[in-house]
């Protein structure tokens, strides 16, 4: 959505005239720019055309009461009012009921905040929601962005692009305004740019174009035509002119903008960002060492064997990680727990084996923000650039980020950090300074620690840490917040590490066990209560995990303390944790 203070002077006169003939004399904007206009708020879904009339429609409707609304003098306010980074700080502002200053700047002179949001920026998401935006294409739009790189990218780059190429602003705006491009709000490294879902597939499908020759521009009625086989000279002419058809033939290029059209409102989901350490990628480099080593049959490497050759880490602390990662295994052999890569670690392993800085989630996140349409921070953009994630659009390492974070998934793992932050971060979110000054001084420790463990709990898929520096919880952080309440509280957040991928397994292992496991809690002897709770999960976890008798004995214990499983079966808090996992 790109609107300018001129749109609204039409959009304020359209509830009073709708002949398009009597709008363009009563000189609201200049004549020369009547019919410019009125198109760019066609293109928006403001107003609809039908012959002479013009109809504004329930997004335009909003926008009128959105701007009568702003106590801010109409030659005062920016132009343009509403652009894309607008609408992205008031998404954001809506969600946390926070901005930093710069965005605060922003919005406070278009009268779109004061102490929170306003009622004219509640109006402007609804008219956004509400409104169905064209395709629209002119031959120097088309240009033009078949020269522009995808993105992420500085918007100082995009600027510097359109200026070199002698195009004006309008390519960028026009972009902007169909929803093919989104600018971010200001940070103190800048702002950024990407090309949308849709625009990435607009654009892939102009380079099908034999020549850029005329306006395209899909809406409902182009879409039912493309779709029908019983069409005048005069519709295969219109569709032919704009290279939608070649006689009753689709082109590919067709194809794509009628699919663009129709997803050009769709809301990507969000993807869990995915990180990798060089302690973590160590760890996984002497797990394959041993397993060149040794024969199969071997039982290694057990914990003591990778103690011993990777010092300096908490040991027992990466194993779990990435269990939960689903980077690695553990197998059971001749009574002893081992490990092993999966298939996802040896890729991971051989794409990253000589790294030597870490993977971030914030880094990660400049390639997953982008692939679902939302312009991520400057600073996330900076240090993909430098791990070579992102340049300019996602780069093959990038790719395969993003492919890796949608195959795994996500086990249970909470440290003490973890249980602590998605405890303390209430529904509106919390600012990350705040966050992490109150975890720092609960558990005694360094500041930098507690930033490191925000971006794990990032790429757990706990939290979320927005462009605006607000932490939010997740799905799946509120699920795990509620098992923590209903729990052991006070236990897990005490402890160094309380919930892994084994507790879930025989938590999951136990409840589908449970017919079986209830005659055996019926019984009084608690000796050989638990010797035989033990080996029935020990006989039937073999199809998630491979776990010695000792480790089962080890967690069943630890479930207890910590409040997930009663003397009778898996408790609420227990059952929580399955779901929200599953």
């Amino acid at each position: 959505m790109f609107v300018r203070v001129n749109h609204v002077r039409v959009l304020r006169k359209l509830k009073e005239e709708r002949s398009a003939d009597k709008l363009s004399a009563s000189n609201i904007v200049a004549r020369r720019e009547f019919s410019r206009t009125v198109m760019e708020l066609h293109i928006m879904g403001l107003v609809k055309i039908s012959g002479d009339n013009i109809i504004i429609t329930h997004a335009g409707e909003r926008i009128v009461e959105a701007f009568e609304a702003i106590n801010v003098p109409e030659d005062k306010i920016p132009d343009p009012w509403i652009n894309s980074a607008v609408i992205y700080a008031l998404e954001l502002a809506e969600l946390t009921g926070y901005v930093p200053k710069l965005w605060r700047d922003m919005l406070e002179a278009r009268g779109l905040w004061s102490n929170g949001t306003t009622k004219a920026a509640t109006e402007i998401l609804e008219a956004y929601r509400n409104a169905r935006p064209l395709i629209y294409i002119t031959p120097e739009i088309a240009e033009f962005l078949i020269g522009l790189p995808p993105g992420p990218a500085p918007l100082d780059e995009l600027i510097a692009s359109r200026d070199s190429g002698g195009y004006g602003h309008n390519v960028v705006n026009a972009l902007e305004a169909t929803r093919l491009l989104r600018i971010s709000p200001p940070t103190p490294e800048g702002s950024t740019y990407i090309l949308t879902p849709v625009g990435r597939k607009v654009r892939r499908a102009l380079l099908r174009a034999p020549i850029y020759d005329s306006v395209i521009l899909i809406d409902e009625r182009i879409v039912d035509l493309m779709q029908r086989e019983d069409l005048s000279e005069a519709e295969i002419s219109e569709l032919e002119r704009m290279h939608l058809r070649t006689g009753t033939k689709t082109t590919s290029m067709g194809k794509e903008l009628v699919e663009s059209y129709k997803e050009q409102t769709k809301v990507e989901d969000v993807i869990v960002p995915f990180s990798i350490s060089v302690e973590e990628l160590a760890v996984m480099k002497m797990i394959e060492e041993f397993t060149k080593k040794y024969p199969p049959e071997e039982p290694v490497p057990t914990y003591s064997d990778l103690r011993d050759k990777v010092p300096g880490v908490n040991l027992g602390e990466i194993l779990h990680l990435l269990e939960a990662k689903e980077l690695v295994k553990r197998v059971e052999k001749r009574s002893k727990d081992t490990y092993e890569l999966t298939d996802i670690g040896l890729e991971v392993l051989s794409k990253f084996r000589d790294l030597d800085r870490n993977i971030t989630s914030s880094a990660v996140k400049s390639a997953t923000y982008t692939v679902i349409g939302r312009p991520p921070k400057a600073e996330w953009v900076k240090e993909g650039r430098e791990l070579g994630i992102i340049f300019n659009d996602i780069t093959e390492r990038g790719w395969f980020l993003i492919n890796i974070a949608k195959r795994i998934r996500k086990k249970p793992f909470l440290t003490i950090y973890d249980a602590n932050i998605v405890h303390k971060v209430p529904a509106k979110g919390m600012k990350i300074d705040e966050l992490v000054k109150n975890i720092a001084n609960t558990l005694n420790v360094d500041e930098g620690g507690v930033v490191r463990a925000i971006s794990e709990a990032e790429s757990k898929g706990l939290v979320d840490v927005l462009p605006n520096d607000v932490v939010v919880l997740t799905y799946l952080g509120k699920a795990v917040k509620d098992v923590i309440s209903m729990a052991s509280t006070n236990e897990l957040l005490k402890s160094r590490i309380s919930i892994t991928p084994t507790h879930y397994n025989v938590l999951l292992i136990i409840r589908e066990n449970i017919g079986t496991l209830k005659k055996l809690y019926a019984q009084k002897d608690v000796k050989t209560l638990i010797n035989e709770e033990v080996k029935i999960i020990y006989n039937n976890i073999k199809r998630v995990t491979s776990i010695s008798l000792d480790e089962i004995k080890k967690t069943l214990q630890q479930l207890r303390a910590y409040g997930l499983l009663g003397r009778t079966g898996i408790t609420e808090a227990g059952e929580l944790l399955l779901k929200a996992y599953a």
